[in-house]
């Protein structure tokens, strides 16, 4: 009796080493001043920039496209949390070389939406933009009703946190810093914003990673 559990035979093109990395994908920056655009040849978005935010009207769509790979370092500059708006013909450009079932999902969303922003791609991106999109949204529309019903969501939130035994100082400046946002981004104060003072906060990453975390405590307990 032979042995009849004969072993797989290992791969002849084993991996020698690292594979080869990708080409790096422009970084595009909408409202530039030296004109540079995407490169046409290339449908391909790097690691960094895995996330587009749409916005039409105070209207928001976001998607993720990607997993970031945690061991990739870009030698270029990276992403910044919340990128500069650019026209939706930006990423048409990028992807004009790719399917076409994807090209015919560009032109719908360009019919609903004006324009995207890329966000970093650190795992993060969706809170990240949708505090982004939301704090915007109340810039633009000054519903003092939204941020009150928001701000009665986040007493319930910490109730519910203390409730569960977590101690005060251990969520309290998340919510307080994000509340501060909030109420900044309302007009009429002194301590009111505008639209690029939102965005230079936002990617402040002291204020964002609060305001991220905010989000996070919140959505658990939803």
């Amino acid at each position: 009796g032979g042995d009849t559990g004969a072993a797989a035979p290992a791969p002849e093109d084993a991996a020698m080493g690292d594979a080869p990395p990708p080409p790096p994908a422009p970084l595009v920056e909408g409202g530039g001043s030296d004109g540079a655009g995407p490169d046409p040849n290339s449908h391909r978005l790097s690691p960094e920039t895995v996330s587009v935010e749409l916005s039409m009207g105070g209207d928001y769509y976001h998607a993720c496209c990607g997993d970031p790979d945690p061991d990739h370092k870009p030698e270029g500059p990276q992403v910044p949390y919340i990128g500069n708006k650019e026209p939706l013909s930006a990423l048409a450009a990028e992807f004009q070389s790719g399917s076409p079932i994807l090209q015919e999902k560009i032109k719908l969303l360009g019919e609903q939406y004006d324009a995207l922003r890329r966000t970093r791609g650190d795992g993060n991106c969706f809170y990240r933009s949708f505090m982004f999109s939301y704090l915007e949204h109340i810039l633009e529309t000054q519903d003092r009703a939204e941020v009150e019903r928001i701000l009665k969501n986040i007493e319930q939130c910490k109730m519910t946190l203390s409730g569960l035994g977590y101690i005060e100082f251990t969520f309290e400046d998340f919510f307080s810093m994000f509340i501060e946002e909030l109420q900044n981004v309302l007009q009429g104060h002194e301590t009111s914003i505008g639209p690029e003072e939102l965005l230079e906060r936002t990617r402040d990453q002291t204020t964002s990673d609060y305001g991220l975390y905010n989000q996070i405590f919140m959505t658990c307990l939803s």
